[in-house]
């Protein structure tokens, strides 16, 4: 699998609850190989990932401007187009 292949996958808790499409993913290099650190969901994902969102004050955001962020250690599986997350500890 290439990390290309995880953008625009949906992404779901264990119990089927949707969080939203893959957008865009955090990694870091460490050594030679490249690690993910966090899948971003949301629409707003692919404008940060420009550095345009950044700068939006928070009272000028709209409610879908919300870029969420999953750690990838809560990738339980990825079946096909759908990766299946660990539900949040609330």
């Amino acid at each position: 699998m290439r990390l290309t292949d995880l953008i625009d996958c949906h992404c779901v808790t264990e119990d089927g609850r949707v969080l939203g499409r893959v957008f865009e993913f955090r990694a870091r290099r460490h050594g030679g190989r490249l690690e993910i650190e966090d899948l971003l969901l949301g629409r707003y994902a692919l404008v940060e990932r420009y550095g345009a969102g950044r700068h939006r004050p928070p009272d000028r955001r709209k409610r879908d401007d919300v870029v969420h962020e999953v750690p990838w250690q809560d990738v339980v599986r990825i079946d096909g187009r759908r990766i299946v997350v660990r539900r949040p500890e609330a």
